[in-house]
């Protein structure tokens, strides 16, 4: 263990310091949806070489909407796939940015990043997987 760099995980001027606050921030962001808990559902909504999405959520719990681009070059996803995901009013819960960037109707997500994206309103529909429809 490198107590050094331990010790510089509380100075957000240094690498281990941003990383500490990067993870410590997520974590508090994952206890505050009980959707993104460890007996959760989660539904692989698509996959390709770059682009992962995924809506996490149990029955009676406000659904999260993942979406990870994990190559270089940003990626584009239209809303109605969140909406499709039982998401109405789309709200940014945590990211790697520290924001929802919509344009024309797209998230814009930049490589190497990820979002997390809520419902600020309750649905009234119970969410059906289109594998069910």
């Amino acid at each position: 263990m490198d107590w050094t760099a331990a010790e510089r995980r509380c100075d957000p001027n240094t690498v281990p310091g941003r990383a500490y606050n990067a993870v410590r921030a997520l974590a508090v962001a994952r206890a505050r949806q009980p959707s993104l808990g460890a007996s959760a559902p989660t539904a692989t909504l698509s996959s390709d070489d770059q682009l992962l999405t995924y809506r996490r959520g149990a029955p009676g719990r406000r659904p999260v909407f993942v979406a990870v681009n994990v190559g270089a070059t940003p990626r584009r996803l239209d809303l109605a796939a969140i909406t499709a995901a039982g998401i109405a009013h789309p709200a940014h819960l945590h990211s790697t940015t520290g924001s929802l960037d919509i344009v024309d109707g797209r998230i814009e997500l930049p490589g190497c990043a990820f979002v997390w994206i809520g419902d600020t309103q309750p649905s009234s529909e119970r969410y059906v997987p289109e594998a069910l429809r």
